[in-house]
């Protein structure tokens, strides 16, 4: 047994708090989360600093705000000179783990593997048939508005009914049916986990786990999904579109019962990444591994479902996409503070410091980048931090430049400057925002120009001032490289998982 804890931190990707019973909801989506949260530290006003993987996972491995560390758009790639959470653990005599369950961005394409002993793709091969299939695929996105419907969407196969061509009925059918036995690689990546700390010695370990079940496609297992779908009135389920370009461009309307319908398949890949934390949480329990072991749950950003005009991700700040769960476990939650809710504003770079302390590293140079603090304990101690700061860049993948300069949204940039009771949102190419967050959880009540909290707003926007000089330039910087066509050509492997997370066609 080593003398000093173990760190896991498990990243359920795309979880957004709101769809949380923790946090609120109404539906039973995490009932096993919110059990073991008893015995953690909760945060109720988590923020990413950004809002798609790559630009939160690199504030998160780096310390940085994505103005400091430039990770925007596809091929974008870690700067040398920045040290990594990774590379600091190993200094500190960690052990080092990354378990990804084939996200493209956790990995060598982007250099955020950088100082991980162990990479570890946890994705099963069996799964990767489905995309031979899928090349055959027709767009089905003409369904959207359900002016086509089928029958019995979960049939009793656990198959969706057929539409949009045969091959790509056939690749649908594929992946649902494989549900039953291959998931998205949890699974796996739990088993990985499990194994890293029982086999650890007298290193201590670090691990990083990455989930990928709550991606879009959803495609939950489906006992999971039918326990949250609405009454589809013989939609096709799989006919509904889930591409969030498709949609902006107009391409596949949308309207409340497809929303609802993909919220629901959202909500059963939850509920199945629920179970299985809750699996891993309990054997981590049982053999004594929690009691020696600084646990951590969390993810890199939200989604849209409809809210103010979207679909999925990337594409603004408000707390839908960056507002993210955050429960501690472990030696640094005393016995008085279990169960406790902390209100005040975090981010997921304050993970990262808090960390690093868990670690002892006490002498890292990455110590020198980190622009977050300690993650408070109570709601009583000094402040450490103010608010909270999320960037976005709509530009992120090359082939959707033609359609975004049609649309006006090439240059569409924003900043929310987050405290525990407003928000402040800077547009690049819009008029900026101002909502009372305690009163106006969903920002549909933008106090601009209204003559109210004139002084939360002056307040907020010299907060805004100290990065946003920083952000527009490294905004610049990524527009400039992804606009060059001939740089930074993708890797056909991450290609192809980007064409499978439906970020390319």
């Amino acid at each position: 047994m080593n003398s000093r804890p173990n760190i896991v931190v498990v990243v359920a990707d795309c979880v957004r708090a709101q769809n949380l019973p923790l946090y609120g909801y109404d539906k039973p989506t995490a009932p096993r989360l919110s059990e073991r949260a008893a015995h953690g530290l909760i945060y109720d006003n988590a923020i990413s600093a950004a809002e798609q993987t790559l630009t939160s996972t690199s504030a998160l491995f780096t310390g940085t705000y994505p103005a400091t560390h430039g990770l925007f758009v596809t091929g974008d790639r870690l700067n040398p000179t920045q040290a990594t959470l990774a590379e600091a653990m190993s200094a500190a005599g960690y052990e080092t783990y990354c378990i990804n369950c084939n996200n493209p961005y956790v990995s060598d394409f982007t250099d955020l593997d950088r100082g991980f002993d162990h990479v570890i793709q946890a994705f099963p091969r069996a799964r990767r048939l489905w995309y031979n299939l899928r090349k055959g695929r027709e767009g089905s996105t003409q369904h959207a508005n359900g002016s086509a419907h089928g029958t019995d969407e979960l049939s009793a196969e656990g198959g969706p009914t057929a539409s949009g061509g045969k091959m790509n009925t056939l690749a649908k059918r594929l992946r649902w049916s494989m549900t039953r036995v291959f998931d998205g690689g949890a699974k796996i990546a739990f088993a990985e986990a499990r194994r890293a700390l029982w086999e650890a010695g007298d290193r201590p370990v670090f691990v990083y786990v990455h989930l990928m079940e709550t991606h879009m496609y959803y495609h939950p297992p489906p006992r999971h999904a039918r326990a949250f779908l609405p009454d589809t009135q013989g939609r096709d389920l799989w006919a509904v579109n889930q591409n969030p370009i498709a949609y902006l461009s107009g391409e596949a309307p949308m309207d409340e019962l497809d929303f609802a319908i993909v919220q629901g398949l959202y909500d059963g890949a939850i509920h199945y990444t629920d179970e299985l934390f809750g699996e891993f949480y309990d054997w981590m329990s049982a053999t004594g591994m929690l009691d020696r072991c600084h646990l951590a749950f969390t993810a890199d950003h939200g989604e849209c479902f409809g809210e103010h005009g979207l679909l999925g991700h990337g594409q603004c700040v408000y707390d839908t996409v960056v507002r993210v769960p955050l429960v501690l476990w472990g030696p640094a939650v005393a016995a008085p503070a279990r169960g406790r809710r902390i209100q005040r504003v975090v981010q997921n770079v304050d993970l990262t410091s808090t960390m690093l302390r868990w670690a002892g590293s006490d002498d890292h140079p990455i110590l020198g980048q980190c622009e977050g603090v300690n993650l408070p304990s109570s709601n009583h101690e000094p402040r450490l931090r103010e608010a909270a700061f999320s960037f976005s860049v709509e530009a992120f993948e090359r082939q959707h430049i033609e359609t975004q300069q049609r649309l006006g949204l090439l240059h569409k940039a924003s900043v929310g400057v987050r405290t525990d009771t407003h928000k402040l949102i800077w547009n690049a190419t819009d008029a900026d925002e101002l909502y009372d967050i305690s009163s106006d959880p969903g920002e549909t009540n933008n106090l601009i120009g209204t003559g109210s909290c004139a002084d939360v707003d002056a307040s907020l926007r010299s907060g805004l001032d100290h990065v946003l000089h920083r952000f527009e330039s490294a905004r610049q910087t990524a527009l400039e490289r992804w606009q060059d066509v001939d740089a930074d050509a993708t890797d056909p492997v991450v290609e192809e998982r980007l064409r499978d997370l439906g970020y390319i066609e």
